[in-house]
């Protein structure tokens, strides 16, 4: 089976006994594939088994989403085809950056060590029109390489007291403990949303967020009122409606951090957190 994407239909065909076609319209879920700069691939795209078996009767039928995967992954390995040892090795990194200007170092990083992306921090950012143009120049800049290629550029804006960005133009939501008073994972989505959409607009597409460490008392620990409690399902919960509402707003959220971090009160930034629980514990 394979998928034939075109300018304006994907074509989906089975070959079996007889060759059968559909033709599925590509819906506003898929401009996000633009984002690529190589041409957008118009040959059969080799569908796994998996999605294979869900393909059943006279009308085949296949989920738009699998199809915005597959899709992604063929320019994903297009890519790699692309580019030498070198560059493969550079995309393993994310990197902090000096000043708040794209200087000559910078360049030199994206230019000369490829690297995946850079994060974001309150030294980089002097005011909205700044930062937007320093994204744009970082992103700008990685695009005129060979293959070009959109960076990762990422920050830490959990809400309460880890934010990156501070314009008083920006919402302010309390630390993640408070959210989970509520009880409401739609609450949690919604908050999410706003934060990332808000950092979206600078420019960003990933933020270091949720924190799901499991701690549930609101101090000012490494953790702390970082934590939304010390429920595991609840805080399982929380954690899926906060990517929902990420990804809404356009934005690649990474949990964080690690299982038993949340029992520690060492900033693992300045000194190694020691532990002492058991694997049952940690599970």
């Amino acid at each position: 089976m394979s998928i034939d994407i075109k300018s304006e239909e994907v074509v989906v065909v089975v070959t079996k006994s007889v060759e059968r076609k559909a033709v599925i319209p590509v819906p506003e879920a898929l401009p996000a594939l633009e984002d690529f700069s190589m041409p957008l691939h118009t040959g059969p795209i080799e569908i796994p088994s998996s999605v294979l078996a869900r393909v059943e009767g006279p009308s085949p039928e296949i989920s738009i989403e699998d199809i915005a995967v597959l899709a992604r992954d063929n320019e994903v390995d297009r890519y790699m085809a692309h580019m030498t040892l070198e560059q493969k090795i550079g995309q393993r990194f994310i990197t902090n950056i000096e000043g708040s200007e794209l200087s000559e170092k910078l360049i030199s990083l994206i230019r000369d060590e490829y690297i995946g992306g850079v994060i974001i921090y309150p030294w980089n950012i002097k005011n909205k029109r700044q930062i937007k143009k320093l994204t744009r120049g970082i992103q700008k800049t990685s695009l005129d390489n060979d293959p070009p290629l959109n960076l990762f550029i990422s920050v830490d804006q959990e809400g309460g007291r880890v934010n990156a960005f501070g314009f008083k133009e920006m919402a302010r939501f309390p630390a993640a403990y408070y959210w989970s008073q509520y009880d409401d994972p739609e609450f949690v989505e919604a908050a999410a949303y706003v934060i990332n959409k808000e950092v979206a607009e600078l420019g960003i597409n990933m933020n270091f967020a949720p924190v799901l460490d499991l701690y549930g008392i609101p101090d000012k620990t490494v953790i702390g009122d970082r934590s939304m409690g010390r429920d595991p399902e609840s805080i399982a919960e929380f954690g899926k409606y906060y990517v929902r509402g990420a990804r809404k707003a356009g934005i690649i959220p990474v949990i964080k951090h690690f299982p038993g971090h949340g029992s520690s009160t060492v900033d693992s930034h300045v000194d190694l957190p020691v532990i002492d629980m058991t694997e049952q514990e940690l599970q």
